[in-house]
């Protein structure tokens, strides 16, 4: 028992000194003062502060709001959906600013207290917001505890939400993006699974009651949880008899089915009456073209990919797959989850933005953990009844899928990874580094191993393009490049009319392995946002067989080393203006080429900002 405590107590005090530690080293300088969770917050001052409901873009210009907001703000003046009122509405639904409202009030009264400007964005606001992520967070772990107290020992139970904090997603959402609606939803599922075994066990008016207003908040949250419904419908429904006990608990409580659909209700009044207000309508769909894809759903790629993938983030999940094969041991659960899920993953992935950027790892399948983790319990407890040598194993896994976790988050925070433009070569060959360097970046674009210096020997020249041609207007003198001419790409213009072409024919490549594509760029101002294309394509007939692009706007002088942020201090948000630099990567030679293929290497300028070119070079190395 002593040992059994002491355990306990190990695992829960590396949970907190974790969370401390990544809190303390790394989210410092984070704001929820930005995109979703921003346009769920708005809700807030608009209420308390602005009283402007029906115009939440307008915000006054001399409360101190910071820049970013009034950024946000002037995007929904030009880009939002307005109503046929002419009403700017806000895309989101008011669930995250409901439950984020009592500490929104605490953070407001400390603004009034200490006389500050209480504009509603200052930082009290921002540090009372992560509290409230942090509250939901550890509650939610809680109700899960208490969830999975009911069907295993006590050490099974903790390890789980230890393993389910530590080892996936959910930790990124509740230590350093606070203010998204996905630690609220953890917690609110968590509470519904409750609620449905409390209302099975004793059911009563209040509880059906409660089991609807939860229900309700989830999907005014985010509908696309209406599924949640499905749990305490099939609950506890395992075969035949199973079912018919069901049917006829649903035929004796007709009353209480009443007031579980009357509590669903209540939380949808206040969105009704803003829709009404601003729309003219009680029911809106706010997201404007934004949509499903009911044919296409990418599943697969929002599983596996490394582009906020599910799994990829959240490794340890594979061991709550793993504990539905012990079905009989959750038999109350499963054919909730067999239900719930599919439904669940089709909905979330036929989203036309299936990889939901803004995040770390696919977002809204946090919802589902609560409901996870119950397989995830089951699993343990079956490693558990096993040898020291399979706990060992499993032991050792746990630990491993910690550490990426940990070491993905930290890339992520300091801007050394962008989950949702991610690829598994750049995810493992930044794993455990503090650092990014130039192959790094070329290895997220292109999704390639890059052979390292020195490795490759240089076998021939395919061709390069200098663009000595004067007779083009594109082609401009310039002293500074240091040669003769340079392609100057005009604003609003995507491609050149100077790319490097060639026709493939057998043994042209020799004993060669890879190709080296390389080119100088230069970039005379500074843009808000741009990607300029260095690309590799090889087309047969009407189609590319092999199409790679590597941006040159963030490697200008990494690879000479002549960046001030040269060798190793930069990140994904590199950029230089003003300076000459080589960008260049390598491609392995397809096997499969055949006569005639015709090799194309190109400028893509996807912004279409102001660029100039030089020495567009293709050649093979072995």
């Amino acid at each position: 028992m002593l040992l059994k405590k002491v355990f306990i107590s190990i695992l829960l005090v590396l949970t907190a000194g974790v969370s401390l530690l990544f809190n303390a080293r790394y989210t410092q300088h984070s704001s929820i003062l930005y995109g979703d969770a921003l346009g769920y917050y708005m809700y807030l001052p608009s209420v308390f502060i602005y009283h402007n409901l029906a115009k939440p873009e307008q915000l006054p210009e001399d409360k101190g709001i910071p820049f970013s907001v009034m950024r946000y703000a002037g995007e929904m003046r030009d880009e939002g959906v307005r109503s046929k009122k002419g009403i700017v509405v806000d895309q989101y639904t008011y669930g995250v600013a409901c439950m984020e409202m009592p500490f929104f009030l605490v953070a407001h009264a400390i603004e009034k207290a200490k006389g500050l400007p209480a504009n509603g964005y200052s930082d009290t606001y921002n540090t009372w917001m992560r509290i409230a992520t942090a509250v939901y967070g550890l509650l939610g772990l809680l109700l899960v505890y208490r969830l999975l107290r009911k069907y295993f020992d006590e050490i099974v139970s903790v390890a789980a939400v230890v393993i389910l904090y530590l080892g996936t997603n959910l930790f990124w959402f509740v230590v350093y993006q606070p203010g998204m609606s996905h630690t609220i939803l953890f917690f609110l599922y968590a509470w519904l699974l409750l609620l449905t075994v409390s209302v099975h066990e004793k059911p009563s008016g209040g509880r059906f009651l409660l089991l609807g207003m939860i229900a309700g908040m989830i999907v005014v949250t985010r509908p696309t949880d209406i599924v949640c419904v499905f749990i305490p419908l099939w609950y506890n429904v395992y075969n035949r008899e199973t079912f018919m006990q069901k049917l006829r608990f649903l035929a004796a409580n007709k009353w209480g089915l009443f007031l579980c659909a009357l509590g669903a209700l209540i939380p949808f009044l206040p969105q009704f009456a803003y829709w009404k207000m601003a729309t003219g309508q009680y029911v809106f769909y706010s997201y404007g073209s934004q949509g499903f894809h009911w044919r296409h759903p990418k599943i697969i790629e929002g599983l596996f990919y490394f582009s906020n993938g599910w799994l990829p983030y959240a490794p340890v999940m594979i061991f709550a797959i793993a504990g539905l094969l012990l079905y009989k041991k959750i038999n109350r659960w499963v054919f909730s989850i067999l239900v719930v899920m599919p439904i669940y993953t089709y909905l979330i992935y036929a989203w036309y933005c299936y990889n939901y950027i803004n995040g770390y790892g696919s977002r809204p399948m946090l919802h589902m953990y609560p409901l996870l983790a119950i397989p995830l319990a089951a699993f343990i407890q079956y490693i558990a009844s096993k040898g020291a040598v399979v706990k060992t194993v499993f032991a050792i896994c746990c630990i491993f899928f910690f550490s990426v976790n940990y070491s993905w988050s930290m890339l992520q925070s300091q801007s050394l990874m962008r989950s949702e433009e991610s690829n598994m070569w750049y995810n493992l060959g930044v794993l455990y580094q503090s650092k990014l360097h130039y192959n790094d970046l070329v290895t997220l674009d292109v999704a390639e191993w890059q052979p390292r210096k020195g490795s490759v020997q240089f076998v021939k020249s395919l061709g390069c393009q200098g663009f000595e041609d004067s007779t083009s207007d594109h082609y401009i003198p310039d002293s500074i490049a240091g040669t003769k001419y340079i392609y100057h790409v005009r604003e609003g213009e995507e491609y050149l009319d100077a790319a490097l072409k060639m026709q493939y024919h057998k043994g042209m490549f020799g004993d060669a392995k890879w190709f080296r594509c390389s080119g100088r760029f230069m970039f005379p101002t500074w843009p808000a946002r741009t990607k300029l294309l260095l690309e590799l394509g090889i087309k047969r007939g009407d189609k590319f067989v092999l199409w790679k692009g590597c941006r040159a706007d963030n490697k200008i002088g990494l690879a000479d080393g002549t960046c001030k942020h040269a060798p190793d201090n930069f990140d994904l948000n590199h950029y230089e203006h003003r300076r000459w630099g080589e960008v260049y990567y390598f491609v392995k030679i397809p096997d499969d080429l055949k006569e005639g293929d015709e090799i194309i290497l190109d400028v893509w300028n996807n912004y279409q900002h102001e660029a100039y070119v030089d020495d567009l070079c293709l050649q093979l190395y072995k």
